[in-house]
């Protein structure tokens, strides 16, 4: 169950409202400030957040999960991309020849 407090919420508000937060973590925060089941809080249902922000289920509970798990303030940090590529992709010559006209 998540829960704000008022000034969570505000903190929050802000965030979205204003437009100096990453595309990321408006996201983040528009998602939290529609889950939380506060006093202040609509408490809707990850389905109901994912509708109305036109995003996916998954989406919406890796965030919640993201709160439980790190906090609020942590949850809003993007988490270092884990980039595998070891130089091996390359465009082999035989695939490029139909490109050619």
């Amino acid at each position: 169950m998540v829960t704000q407090t008022s000034s969570q919420r505000r903190c929050r508000h802000r965030l979205v409202h204003t437009g100096r937060a990453s595309a990321f973590a408006r996201r983040r925060a528009q998602i939290w400030l529609l889950v939380d089941r506060g006093a202040e809080g609509p408490g809707h249902s990850d389905r109901t957040v994912a509708a109305l922000l036109e995003a996916g289920t998954i989406t919406v509970f890796r965030v919640r999960r993201a709160w439980a798990e790190q906090g609020l303030e942590a949850g809003l940090q993007t988490a270092p991309m884990d980039h595998r590529y070891n130089g091996r992709f390359r465009i082999q010559p035989a695939a490029t020849s139909s490109w050619t006209a």
